[in-house]
């Protein structure tokens, strides 16, 4: 399940669940989309590729495909656009730095880690997404998102949580720099500082407060 607590009033809060969408994955992958004043946040827990990639095909040809279209219509309304926020387990680690050893031996056979789900995600950001992470930080090296319990003390994991943003909402809006605080578990809670204008306040102020993949909860707080 999805959960978002917001101290902003949405506009509208549209639950995506079970839908043509979704596809085969019903179920499994999940989106939970509202509406605020000046942008529209998505948030998303991706469905896994299976063991041995036994679901690679209709991940990409049908999850992938149809998130894309759908993020890339969903800002749309009268004419007009609103620029995008999508958060959430996008399961893949996109680039070598998302991954703590990018030459393991089986890796490109691993989901989250093959090169057709590296690959797909990055058409994603071609649609006109910036990862905010990554353009604040493009050479960090050593920042996941998820690991085992043994990998959490060696620091070895994978990124796959993700904050994708029009590209509309980066610099001026977007000025300040990002700042990541690491609590003691598999997940990183993320929280953006405040900037001038109303945008930039409500996304900067943004953080993931608990995520427990996995599991039927999810909080993201608009402090």
């Amino acid at each position: 399940g999805r959960r978002l607590k917001s101290r902003l009033s949405p506009h509208v809060c549209k639950i995506v669940h079970d839908v043509p969408m979704m596809g085969s994955f019903a179920g499994e992958g999940r989106v939970l989309t509202v509406e605020l004043e000046e942008f529209i946040l998505v948030s998303v827990v991706a469905p896994k590729s299976g063991s041995n990639l036994s679901k690679l095909g209709r991940r990409l040809d049908e999850w992938d495909a149809k998130l894309r279209e759908y993020l890339t219509t969903v800002g749309q309304n009268n004419g007009k656009e609103k620029p995008l926020v999508v958060t959430g387990n996008m399961e893949v680690a996109y680039l070598d730095l998302d991954i703590h050893d990018p030459e393991a031996r089986n890796l490109r056979s691993q989901a989250g880690t093959s090169d057709k789900e590296r690959d797909s995600f990055g058409q994603l950001l071609k649609a006109g997404f910036l990862d905010a992470f990554r353009f604040y930080y493009p050479t960090a090296k050593g920042q996941f998102t998820v690991a085992t319990k043994a990998g959490r003390s060696l620091n070895k994991g994978l990124r796959v949580d993700y904050f994708l943003c029009s590209s509309s909402l980066f610099p001026p809006v977007l000025a300040s720099p990002l700042g990541v605080v690491m609590p003691g578990s598999a997940n990183r809670h993320t929280k953006w500082p405040m900037d001038k204008g109303l945008a930039a306040k409500r996304l900067l102020a943004m953080s993931v407060s608990s995520v427990e993949h996995g599991s039927a909860k999810e909080a993201a707080n608009l402090r």
